[in-house]
């Protein structure tokens, strides 16, 4: 085992789920209805959390979303970016965390990680090019159904 699959491991204890890596290497989470968030390990000794967000197809919408997504990047999330997914037409969200990094400093990263995402993923699916505030939700239940 290596420190991602201890990582996982001690994961899912948190969450109380069991956690293991799929064919691609990585792990994926089911958050509510319609965010899945990717975990996995990346070539330069990090961790990612990403996610594709929403379906942002060709024209002016999409111009107004990627623009209010590029001023929205590492002002709430820190470290996190917004971008977009040229292969499959999406926005997406992703995040990098040290390897080392204790499982549940992890666990506090991916409920942060996940409020973000719905706010975005919500406001697209109202056509809105932004969530309209983009204050992290304090004290708001987990969107994994757990207390941190």
């Amino acid at each position: 085992m290596d420190l991602f699959d201890d990582l996982l491991k001690e994961l899912s204890a948190i969450i109380g789920l069991g956690l293991h890596r799929d064919h691609f290497g990585a792990c994926c989470l089911q958050i509510g209805e319609r965010l899945r968030v990717h975990i996995a390990p990346d070539k330069r000794g990090h961790v990612a959390v990403y996610a594709f967000l929403e379906d942002i197809g060709p024209g002016k919408f999409r111009e107004e979303v990627l623009k209010e997504g590029l001023k929205a990047n590492c002002l709430l999330l820190p470290g996190g970016v917004l971008g977009y997914s040229g292969k499959n037409g999406f926005l997406s969200l992703h995040q990098f965390f040290p390897e080392d990094i204790a499982s549940a400093k992890l666990y506090e990263g991916i409920l942060s990680f996940a409020d973000f995402a719905v706010q975005w993923q919500t406001a697209l699916s109202q056509g809105k090019t932004t969530p309209l505030s983009l204050t992290p939700k304090s004290n708001a239940p987990s969107p994994l159904g757990l207390k941190p």
